[in-house]
């Protein structure tokens, strides 16, 4: 692990994130704390989309009734904090070390009924897809990536 600071984070890195890499890298943060969070800055000539995504973060939230909208915990100019959630069916995690590949139905209709919601609400998220849920250890779920 390698101590970092970044802009408005000071904590250490525990692992890179990202996954392409075209528009924002993410990183796993541990704050001297030993909470874990989630910071992920836009590269320049990005604004667009820190600011789509913030927005929609913000406004999301205020109309979460199903709670899959992760909170702001510090927002940048070309950044943003969220708490980390360990995903349990993503690669290295319980259910897919288990065997299991394919989302569980009960996770697909929250998620759904969520969308359903937002969209209820004059929300059309149309590059939302199932890589965007994550689900914790305690079957709760998050929506990512707007």
């Amino acid at each position: 692990m390698h101590s970092t600071q970044v802009v408005g984070v000071d904590g250490e890195l525990v692992r890179d994130l990202t996954t392409d890499g075209r528009r924002a890298i993410t990183h796993l943060i541990r704050t001297p704390q030993g909470k874990l969070i989630v910071w992920k800055r836009f590269h320049a000539g990005c604004n667009a989309n820190v600011q789509r995504e913030v927005a929609a973060l913000r406004s999301l939230s205020l109309i979460d009734d199903y709670d899959v909208i992760p909170p702001l915990l510090d927002v940048g100019d070309d950044y943003f904090v969220i708490p980390y959630y360990a995903d349990v069916l993503r690669k290295g995690g319980l259910l897919y070390r288990l065997g299991l590949r394919l989302m569980p139905l009960g996770v697909l209709r929250r998620v759904f009924a969520a969308l359903r919601h937002f969209y209820g609400h004059g929300y059309e998220l149309l590059a939302v897809c199932p890589h965007h849920a994550l689900v914790d250890e305690s079957g709760k779920v998050t929506c990512i990536d707007f």
